[in-house]
Parts: structure tokens; C-alpha cells; sequence
């Protein structure tokens, strides 16, 4: 009877049937219900356990292993005794938050060019999404990353396109110099340039994503701010950009979840540590605890991007 009263004061109910609002609701919760499902029947119980064998010692034998609580010390050991951990997570960090704006902002400069009319669009939006497809299944089982990036995509030697990204830092580097520009810049401007296919790569999905928002905009609020005398950029930061603000938080969401996920991110990468914690050294409490501390920071550098973004996201009924 609480429960009824609550949905009917929340507006979910008029009367014995559904208001618009709540069979949005329902709609809401039948999308989610694989994900809830998923997590409490796949991912639940072994979160459970990773959380207690960090917080434990786990004594391999024959028969199988033994448990034993001590506490904390693991995360005290991987914060102050570990050689690697600390440089790992810091840079991993680092890298994600050097990738995240430069993959947002090329994709959604593409996905406003793609949204454009020309001859050939339709294969010009595959081309951009053909990373995404090459660099899964067995194309991944390569080992040699530079072999795949050096003659698939560039058609000659690993040796001569990576002097070309070199060449064309230092070329960036030296004219940025000239204008004028802050150091730190320089340096951030000319480390994209000698990542471009990795942004490339990892910009198919965030493309498609905004490209299918922009999709979404009616034409007839842009016909009618043109009546009125608005321009193209006044359209851009009025209409444009305040209708694709939701899906901008959406794609921010994937693309910081997918550049921790990636395995690329330099030497001292917080993923490659854990696994070769668990498969080689056969740690399996100290490799729990890293993986909890990642995760932890992970959520909330998420829930710091969801303050900040949302507070600027324009819903539209």
C-alpha cells in the first residue's frame, strides 16, 4: 500500500494504468534488466571473492588452495613496498587522461564532417569504422602490433612510418615554437600527432555514436534560426551542441571505461601488471588488491566526469 502511494505521488501510476512517465520507466528497467541480471548471476560472487583475496593470503597446494585473513596488508604492500605499482597507476592515469580529450575531439569533429553530404558517404563512414572491426578477433591474436599498423594500413615498413611521425612532431613542434606557444602544449599537441593511428583506432565507436545524435536533430529547428538571422555557429552552440550534450556524456563514459581497458597505454600499464601478477607470478591476493584500487579510482574519476558533465546536459523531452 506504500509502495502504491509513492508511485502514484511520483507519477507513475494514474489511476490502475501507467502514465507516459512510468512506462518510460518500465522501458527504462526492461533495457537495464540484462545488465542487472548479468552482474548479480556472472560478476557478483567472483567481485565477492576478489575483495576477500585481497584482503587474505592464498597458500597454493595440490589439493587446492587455503585462505587465510590478514587484513589489509596487501594494499599497504602494493602502496609502499611494490617496485612498479605506483608508476603504473600514474601512468596509466596519466595516458587516459591525455587520450580521452583527444579521442572526443576528433570524433566529434569526424561525426560533424560524416553528418555532411557528399558523394561516397556511406563509405567513407565504414572507412572510419573499419578500425574498430580490424582490430578485433583474429586480427588482435597478432602479436606484432607495428607489423599490422606498418603494412596493413600503411602499405611499407614499420621503420619508415615511424620516422614519419617523428618527422612530422618535430616539424609541429618547431612551428608551434615559433607562434609563440606554451611548452606543455607543444608537447601534448606533438605526442597526438605521433599517436594518430592509435586515435584513430579507438574513435569508431564514439564516432558512430555522435554521428547517430546528430542524426537525431530536426532540421526544422535549424530552418527556423536561420529565419530569424542566426548563423552557422551561432547554430552550432545554440542548437548542436546543447541537442548532442547527453550523448557527448555517453561517449565521454565509453571512451574513459575503454582507454583504462586498453593494453597500450606505454610500459607501465596498470592492466599488463595485474596479469602478469596473477599468470606469472601466481599472486593472486596482491593482484586482487590492485585490481581493487583500480577499480575504485576508476569509479570515481567517473563519478567526478558525471558532476561535472551533467551539470551542463540539456534533456529535451
Amino acid at each position: 500500500m506504500k509502495l502504491n502511494l509513492k508511485l502514484k505521488n511520483k507519477g507513475y501510476f494514474n489511476g490502475k494504468s501507467l502514465t507516459l512517465t512510468g512506462r518510460k520507466a518500465v522501458t527504462g528497467l526492461i533495457f537495464v534488466s540484462p545488465l542487472i541480471l548479468g552482474f548479480l548471476f556472472l560478476f557478483a560472487v567472483p567481485m565477492f571473492n576478489s575483495f576477500m583475496y585481497s584482503v587474505g593470503e592464498i597458500e597454493l597446494k595440490s589439493d587446492g588452495f587455503t585462505f587465510n585473513f590478514t587484513g589489509f596488508g596487501n594494499y599497504k604492500y602494493i602502496f609502499f613496498e611494490h617496485t612498479t605499482f605506483l608508476r603504473s597507476f600514474t601512468t596509466t592515469f596519466k595516458d587516459v587522461a591525455l587520450d580521452v580529450p583527444l579521442i572526443l575531439v576528433f570524433s566529434f569533429f569526424i561525426a560533424i564532417l560524416l553528418n555532411q553530404k557528399f558523394k561516397g558517404r556511406m563509405w567513407v563512414r565504414a572507412l572510419f569504422f573499419l578500425p574498430v572491426v580490424v582490430s578485433c578477433g583474429v586480427v588482435m591474436r597478432l602479436d606484432n602490433q607495428a607489423y599490422v599498423e606498418s603494412h596493413v594500413f600503411h602499405g611499407g615498413s614499420g621503420s619508415g612510418t615511424v620516422m614519419s611521425n617523428m618527422l612530422g612532431g618535430i616539424q609541429l613542434a618547431e612551428y608551434l615554437k615559433d607562434l609563440g606557444i606554451a611548452p606543455e602544449l607543444i608537447t601534448y599537441l606533438t605526442t597526438a600527432l605521433d599517436g594518430i593511428y592509435d586515435i584513430i583506432n579507438a574513435s569508431g565507436v564514439q564516432i558512430l555514436l555522435l554521428l547517430s545524435a546528430l542524426q537525431t536533430i530536426p532540421e526544422s529547428l535549424f530552418e527556423a534560426s536561420s529565419i530569424e538571422g542566426a548563423t552557422a555557429w551561432e547554430n552550432f552552440w545554440k542548437i548542436t551542441f546543447p541537442m548532442l550534450s547527453p550523448f557527448i556524456l555517453v561517449t565521454t563514459f565509453y571512451t574513459i571505461i575503454d582507454s583504462f581497458m586498453m593494453t597500450g597505454n606505454g610500459n607501465y600499464n596498470m592492466t599488463k601488471l595485474i596479469e602478469t601478477t596473477v599468470n606469472e607470478k601466481l599472486d593472486f591476493a596482491v593482484a586482487s588488491a590492485m585490481s581493487w584500487v583500480y577499480l575504485v579510482a576508476i569509479g570515481l574519476i567517473i563519478a567526478v566526469v558525471c558532476f561535472i558533465i551533467s551539470r551542463y546536459v540539456a534533456y529535451t523531452e
